[in-house]
């Protein structure tokens, strides 16, 4: 084969991003240099991606959702909207994961789950259902929203670079609106049949962590005499102990949490260590006066201030040792465990690699909320905060009026969408709604060159002829075939790849032999182009397949299994509706 090295290096991209050992940001930029170097495409052509109409749409509309959830903190109307007195668990089911569909179709689907999550959490444990059983649906039902208009998922955006900058015809913003709408209502209603039966119904995680806490945490007290007494906690060495961390210091009626190393210890302080709580043990044998003591703070709980947070897959913690995270003083809070597929992780957490999907239980600080708010680091579902009411009217009317102007100066001009967002955006910052600080607070890098590199990924395939001499092979091996049947294996081949990669990897490497498909062939872009943009979201069967999956993983304490028993029926559902509308439409 003529191509082979090319084929070697992207399927050691797949293989990279499967074994998930470095950030997908590195790896992509990584890739597309070294196919620069071997020839398959120039640097201009790669750098073009950072100017490619449709990744800057993508961070646009990040920004735009962002402002939007400031502007309107709807939580309290959505529960007055969605939780009815005396509605059945049936009905608000289907009118809050209709409700993400919709809200998903025109906005990024990860703050709408980032949104719905909390929500979700908090009235199952009111009503006595296991958020595992709410929570899933809450993510698919994200995902087959974004598949309602074009800009519902960045992947559809990604897509349409790669048609655009090949010079082929992009597709049209409803031309999702159909099937979409097909397999958002139909698989909404079909997790309905189906979550109830095949979803676990796991205990909450944070109420395991509470009857559990001496799993977590060990508490010793200091003695009176004891060396200690006047020392700082860092002079006193229990900023690195072995296998444990000082977290939490109750004296007398305060509670000092996270402890810092200037922290000055007094007699009859209590104080918890969390971690390997077996090794407190070698604390009371150093004669340095500390022994547990006669009242058990732990069996009372009220000192306990948990939050339970979820790393997400574009965190800057993902692939760092805990202890180089300088998390203590980044959020003013301590890590008391981890979990992570369902199950808390053992051992000295210090030395633990972060994931993206860790769930965190952390004890924290006074000041955390304001601490965090300056990370994109975390997500947090134990708290939703909010503006005051006086502050969101008094705001309310000149958002309303930024936003008329800026839209209809859009329409009057007869802009495309990026444009349409830049005046957008332009009209908000000069009401002063949106600040610099926020823009760059919500740019994400590491996103960019994971879509600047799936697009050279595109681009190299097509240009170095190697998706052409793939295609002719496909091609050759079903001659024979409809377009039907060719179509129906380049979507099985992108669902497999969605699956274990991400979706923008997924379409950008089923979009080359697509299109070189398409043009050998002479066959009509538009029903393949459509086929493979669904397929790309069909990542229903694994947890690392779509973001939104990954951030639920922790809350419902799914594993691997769990997602493979719903994710396979609506997996099924989803590709018959789509291929029954291609037929009906195209065939």
């Amino acid at each position: 084969m003529e191509h082979l090295p090319i084929f070697l290096l992207i399927a050691g991209l797949i293989i990279a991003l499967l074994l998930d050992k470095w950030e997908s940001a590195w790896v992509f930029t990584a890739f597309s240099l070294v196919l620069v170097l071997v020839g398959a495409m120039s640097l201009g052509d790669y750098l073009k991606g950072f100017a490619n109409e449709s990744i800057l749409t993508i961070f646009l509309l990040i920004v735009v959702t962002s402002v939007l959830q400031q502007q309107f903190p709807i939580h309290k109307w959505v529960d007055g909207l969605m939780n009815k007195p005396g509605q059945s668990q049936s009905l608000f089911f289907i009118k809050v994961n209709g409700f993400v569909a919709l809200i998903s179709s025109f906005v990024n689907n990860t703050p709408v789950v980032a949104f719905f999550t909390p929500y979700l959490y908090k009235w199952g444990e009111k009503n006595g259902v296991a958020p595992s059983k709410l929570l899933m649906p809450l993510s698919f039902a994200a995902i087959m929203g974004g598949m309602i208009t074009l800009v519902g998922t960045s992947t559809n955006l990604v897509l349409n670079g790669l048609i655009e900058q090949n010079g082929g015809q992009v597709l049209a913003f409803f031309d999702f609106l159909v099937p979409g709408l097909l397999i958002t209502v139909l698989g909404i209603l079909a997790m309905l049949i189906f979550s109830n039966q095949l979803l676990p119904a796991n205990t909450l995680p944070k109420t395991e962590v509470l009857a559990n806490t001496r799993e977590y945490l060990a508490e010793l007290q200091v003695m009176p005499g004891s060396i200690l007494i006047g020392k700082t906690v860092a002079e006193a060495e229990l900023r690195n102990l072995q296998g444990v961390f000082l977290v939490e210091i109750i004296r007398k009626e305060q509670t000092i949490t996270p402890v810092r190393p200037e922290e000055k210890l007094e007699q009859e302080d209590i104080l918890f260590f969390a971690g390997d709580t077996h090794e407190i043990v070698n604390l009371t044998q150093k004669n340095w006066g500390l022994h547990f003591p006669k009242q058990k703070y732990l069996e009372e709980d009220n000192h306990i201030h948990l939050v339970e947070a979820v790393v997400p897959a574009n965190s800057r913690l993902i692939g760092r040792p805990l202890r180089e995270t300088g998390f203590r003083q980044k959020y003013n809070a301590a890590i008391l465990a981890i979990h992570r597929n369902g199950e808390r992780v053992k051992g000295k957490l210090g030395q633990h690699i972060i994931h993206a999907g860790d769930m965190l239980f952390l004890s924290v600080g006074d000041n955390f909320n304001l601490q965090r708010s300056d990370y994109n680091d975390l997500y947090i579902f134990s708290e939703i905060s909010t503006l005051g009411r006086e502050e969101r009217k008094n705001q309310k009317g000149r958002f309303l009026l930024s936003t008329a102007l800026a839209i209809g100066m859009a329409l009057v001009l007869q802009t495309n969408l990026l444009m349409a967002l830049l005046i957008l955006l332009i009209g908000w910052a000069l009401a002063g709604f949106v600040q610099l600080d926020q823009l760059k607070n919500e740019f994400d890098p590491s996103l960019l060159l994971v879509l600047v590199g799936a697009l050279g990924v595109g681009t190299a395939l097509l240009q170095s002829g190697a998706a052409a001499e793939l295609a002719q092979g496909i091609g050759a091996a079903i001659q024979h075939l409809s377009p039907w049947w060719a179509l129906l294996l380049l979507y099985g081949l992108t669902v497999l790849l969605t699956s274990f990669i991400t979706n923008v990897a997924a379409v950008s490497i089923a979009f080359p032999i697509t299109n070189q498909l398409i043009q050998l062939n002479g066959w009509e872009s538009e029903p393949f182009y459509l086929a493979i943009a669904f397929a790309a979201s069909c990542a229903f069967m694994t947890p690392f397949g779509y973001q939104t999956n990954l951030m639920i993983a922790g809350p419902g304490k799914y594993r691997f299994v769990d997602f493979l028993r719903l994710g396979f029926p609506i997996t099924l559902i989803y590709s018959f509706l789509v291929f029954f509308y291609l037929s009906l439409r195209y065939f």
